[in-house]
């Protein structure tokens, strides 16, 4: 089997990386404005300081659930669309990869609201 061409493993990376930075922007602003629901006595700097929080747990747990799920999805998929050689198993392999991230993101965004309410919250 040969390498995927530069570009392919460049777009690769280069999508992981924004995916991440859109990961951690999100549960920042989420956090952001929940504390200007559930908390509007806390200062500007009080929110900034729980939503960084946040967004340094849940975010990170969501990032590595997320590219440990797409990884075992990959290789699922392709394992189970190699009944079919070649299109199957680059089709398996894509669609168990996004179904894999998903569900890893999912499931390490929960793991890190866990472990944030395991230690009384911030």
């Amino acid at each position: 089997m040969s390498s995927p061409p530069a570009w392919a493993r460049w777009g690769g990376r280069s999508l992981a990386v924004a995916g991440a930075g859109l990961a951690y922007w999100g549960t920042y602003t989420d956090r952001y404005n929940e504390t200007l629901v559930d908390h509007p006595e806390w200062t500007d700097e009080q929110r900034t300081q729980s939503a960084v929080t946040h967004s340094a747990v849940v975010g990170t747990s969501s990032v590595v659930g997320g590219a440990g799920g797409a990884w075992a999805g990959a290789a699922a998929g392709a394992a189970i669309g190699s009944i079919f050689p070649g299109p199957g198993t680059l089709i398996g392999g894509v669609v168990g990869g996004i179904v894999g991230g998903v569900a890893g993101g999912s499931i390490g965004e929960a793991i890190g609201d866990w472990g944030i309410g395991l230690f009384g919250g911030y």
